[in-house]
């Protein structure tokens, strides 16, 4: 009989996640489940992961706190890596652009197991975004608090299940790729943020569609939306930004 998704759901938020994950590669289960994931079994990655793409996603389901929305998101994370794979003329592996390949293979996956929308928005958010940090180093030296704000107004509810992934993505490498402290130091950040009333967890505009419609005297509700996605990069420069900067600013966009 195949596997029911409440059963995979149950099996995958249990304390041995992997090993049940192995059975049902071993079992043939996985390839009536989710076929997609078969192929990463012999996908080979680079001097980062010297493991196969399914074992170092084992690794990281293991990592995860037993969520079903952030196993679900580390079981899928590096799915797209069999679609993106590339290797250079000296011989080494790329990836490039695998995590919005896996995001939108997660999201197909999802739809056809039946799991909710909003299920699959969190979830393909998490995937999406698991490569945001890599660039911003151990100590976090290069992450710059609008990215970090972007991030936080993005997520929402789900940044600290970014963290998660995040964090055990992180681990799951060879030595000198880890960054063990990566996920501390964002946090420090974020609690300094708060403290000076600069993050954006909850951030609503202090500007709505009519006034935006009115200032620059259209009735678009499509060029309305266009603005207002325009006026946010201030925001996040600047989540104190007040109503009438945003409407000098609408005043830019229009000219």
């Amino acid at each position: 009989m195949a596997m029911r998704r409440h059963e995979f759901e149950r099996m995958l938020a249990g304390d041995r996640p992997g090993a049940f994950l192995e059975w049902m590669r071993r079992s043939g289960e996985m390839r009536r489940f989710i076929p997609e994931l078969e192929e990463t079994c012999l996908t080979t990655q680079n001097r980062s992961h010297l493991d196969t793409v399914w074992e170092h996603t084992l690794d990281v389901v293991e990592r995860v706190p037993r969520n079903r929305v952030v196993r679900m998101a580390a079981l899928l994370h590096d799915i797209g890596k069999v679609k993106t794979k590339t290797v250079d003329d000296n011989g080494v592996a790329h990836f490039y652009g695998h995590e919005l390949v896996s995001a939108g293979m997660s999201d197909a996956i999802l739809k056809r197991l039946g799991y909710s929308n909003d299920v699959r928005r969190r979830v393909v958010a998490l995937v999406a975004n698991h490569m945001r940090a890599k660039d911003w180093g151990n100590d976090c030296s290069r992450m710059k608090d609008r990215a970090l704000r972007k991030m936080e107004y993005g997520l929402g509810e789900g940044f600290y299940d970014w963290l998660a992934l995040v964090a055990a993505d992180n681990v799951s490498c060879v030595p000198e790729y880890r960054m063990p402290d990566q996920v501390s130091n964002i946090l420090r950040r974020v609690e300094e943020l708060e403290r000076e009333g600069m993050n954006m967890f909850d951030y609503v505009l202090p500007l709505g569609d009519k006034e935006v419609m009115g200032a620059l005297g259209i009735d678009s509700p499509v060029e309305t939306r266009k603005c207002l996605a325009w006026l946010m990069k201030f925001a996040f420069n600047n989540p104190k930004v007040t109503r009438e900067e945003l409407l000098c600013y609408v005043r830019q966009y229009k000219r």
